[in-house]
């Protein structure tokens, strides 16, 4: 019988220091332990250079391309995974002036250092147009990176654990436009914190945020979509054990229904919720097979249909 499951093997190198001698260990090592697809790391962890530049992502492109070459003589695919969108954190970074982003803001008006609010414009052509770039690649897979969310952002409010979510003028300009209010950043915390019956402006103020997020989504499907063809879009989910978990299902729905709306584009897509296999130094055992039955719950959940489930550790 053949295998059932799918061998996708993450590869990062340091592009113009040690991509050659990483290739070459790459090949061995895709024979040797039977990989199925390589998924392309671009500017991931401590390799983060911030929101790159056209420049900086000619030369992940170029490795990109020569992954491509090596692997296809192998029988072996290979997808794409953009390390960030918005930014996981600031990571002790500052973001290019030349990209003029807009960032995030806390509830007390502090700015991210790189972290960008999904409502900017200039960050959301310059996304599409990234994802677009990698499409023309033809990967089998196109990620999503799981910092596509507005919550857990490393927030300067950490102590007091408030989430990022974002509070910067536009994000209140257009929530007050939609909602008929006229919040600032301090009436809106007063009346989402006030105790007893929840202020319905707590659920407007979350349902508006998702509607950002989606937005933003919105651009890397469309744009990415209309050159993609027959590609496979693949957003990162939270898992159960996550601090993000507590929000994971609504934004999973928000954006399994644009990804929905991708497939009837022609464009299949999967999700990746995390699979660990140790967890306090012994092996998951059973939270793995609950992981998998969960992630399967939570893409029916999100009506996503003909969905892939493709377990990351």
């Amino acid at each position: 019988m053949s295998d059932p499951f799918r061998y996708i093997f993450r590869f990062c190198c340091d592009p113009g220091f040690n991509d050659e001698a990483e290739l070459q260990a790459l090949e061995r090592y895709v024979r040797e332990a039977r990989i199925d697809d390589v998924a392309v790391f671009a500017n991931v962890q401590e390799l983060n250079t911030g929101h790159m530049t056209r420049e900086e992502q000619d030369v992940y492109l170029r490795l990109m391309e020569r992954v491509r070459d090596l692997l296809s003589g192998m029988g072996v695919t290979f997808s794409i995974n953009h390390w960030h969108s918005v930014m996981h954190a600031d990571l002790g970074k500052r973001m290019d002036p030349a990209l003029d982003f807009r960032p995030m803001v806390d509830v007390e008006g502090n700015e991210a250092a790189l972290c960008v609010c999904p409502l900017c414009e200039k960050w959301q052509r310059h996304i599409a147009g990234l994802y677009a770039r990698y499409a023309q690649l033809e990967p089998s897979i196109l990620w999503v990176e799981d910092d596509f969310r507005l919550h857990n952002h490393d927030a300067l409010l950490l102590a007091g654990y408030r989430d990022w979510f974002c509070y910067c003028g536009e994000h209140l300009r257009q929530f007050n436009e939609r909602f008929g209010t006229s919040y600032d950043r301090t009436s809106l915390l007063r009346d989402m914190l006030r105790p007893g019956q929840p202020h319905p402006v707590r659920a407007q103020w979350l349902r508006f945020q998702g509607e950002a997020i989606a937005q933003a989504a919105a651009w890397v499907t469309g744009t990415a979509g209309q050159r993609a063809g027959a590609q496979r879009l693949a957003p990162h989910a939270s898992g159960a054990d996550d601090v993000s978990a507590g929000r994971s299902r609504r934004r999973v729905t928000r954006l399994g229904q644009l990804f929905e709306r991708a497939v009837r584009r022609g464009i299949p897509r999967d999700s990746a919720p995390p699979l660990r296999s140790v967890r306090g130094g012994q092996p998951a055992g059973i939270s793995a097979l609950h992981a998998l039955r969960g992630a399967d719950a939570r893409a029916r959940a999100a009506a996503v249909r003909r969905c892939g489930i493709l377990p990351r550790n």
